[in-house]
């Protein structure tokens, strides 16, 4: 765990280092710097969780960090995420974007009369790493606020642990499933 962890920081902290090297800047290249708070809800089976990411963002691409909540406001996993919004839309109200995203859940106990609630169809561990793809619009509300919403394809590999009882594409470790995002922004 602790590997992923640092894996998952090292890269973010070397995507921020080459935000905007693109060779020449049409705009002010100065970062933007921002926390989002989303509602997330993939078919991995851990149901829908709140995400509060940090981001830093320059011209057209955006990194964020951040940290996964279950409804019960425990810590659920870590979130990286990479956006390229269009070149064209730099400051405009609706901007569209492509993202990659990647999560890290921590392991929890599915137990018994837990088995439905929880949406698997058995008793187990479960530790799951996620890789989704997809893409969005961030729509400017006021000057510093927007509205984040997100759809894409988020493949799951299960390092151990029961199949989720939801909709996608699911093997005895992996899965291939939907991923919704919706949330609100500030820009400092």
């Amino acid at each position: 765990m602790k590997r992923v962890i640092a894996i998952v920081i090292v890269s973010g902290a070397f995507l921020m280092t080459n935000i905007g090297r693109e060779g020449y800047v049409r705009y002010n290249s100065d970062p933007l710097y921002g926390i989002n708070v989303y509602e997330v809800t993939t078919g991995s089976g851990f149901g829908p969780s709140t995400n509060i990411n940090f981001n830093i963002q320059k011209i057209n691409q955006q990194v964020e960090l951040g940290i996964m909540l279950k409804q019960s406001r425990e810590f659920s996993g870590i979130e990286f995420m990479y956006i390229y919004f269009s070149p064209k839309s730099y400051k405009r109200i609706i901007r569209p974007y492509f993202l990659y995203n990647f999560i890290y859940r921590s392991p929890f106990e599915v137990k018994g009369n837990e088995v439905d609630k929880n949406g698997f169809a058995s008793e187990g561990k479960v530790i799951t790493l996620e890789h989704a793809i997809g893409f969005g619009t961030q729509i400017k509300i006021a000057k510093f606020f927007y509205l984040n919403s997100s759809v894409g394809i988020d493949a799951y590999m299960g390092l151990r642990g029961p199949k989720p009882n939801s909709f996608g594409i699911h093997g005895n470790y992996w899965g291939i499933v939907p991923l919704l995002k919706f949330g609100l922004g500030y820009k400092f």
